[in-house]
């Protein structure tokens, strides 16, 4: 099955990547220019990092990112609320959001980048999408 995956976020790359392993081809249309460039750090705690294993690419954004030791969240002027308990942190990655992306954009396989998509329409078994190019 030929399938067209719309955002290249964090769920539409990993959408890709699943669907890639079950057989489908897939490609993903993103409207930014590139991959990558938005964000800050994540945390990603051990349910997160076993979905990543299940793709196969949680080695590739361990290598990017670190193992936390430390958690805590603050607000927005810097004073602490509360801490996550360490017993939490175990096997948990903090990692800068585009280099998340950069991970499962090397294992999405087909990513389109600047398609601004403005509609799909589902016809029988096909799909139909307009698009343009960003200006």
């Amino acid at each position: 099955m030929r399938v067209v995956i719309v955002g290249g976020g964090i769920a539409g790359l990993s959408a890709a990547i699943g669907l890639r392993q079950a057989g489908h081809e897939v490609v993903v249309l993103e409207r930014a220019p590139r991959i990558g460039v938005v964000g800050a750090g994540i945390t990603l705690f051990a349910n997160a990092i076993r979905a990543l294993d299940r793709l196969g690419v949680r080695e590739a954004v361990a290598a990017r990112g670190a193992q936390a030791s430390r958690s805590v969240i603050l607000t927005w002027a810097g004073r602490e609320l509360s801490e996550v308990p360490a017993d939490l942190l175990e096997g948990t990655i903090a990692v800068h959001r585009a280099d998340l992306l950069s991970a499962l954009a090397a294992a999405a396989g087909e990513v389109r980048l600047g398609v601004d998509v403005v509609s799909v329409e589902l016809e029988g078994e096909r799909c139909r999408r307009e698009n343009r190019r960003r200006r």
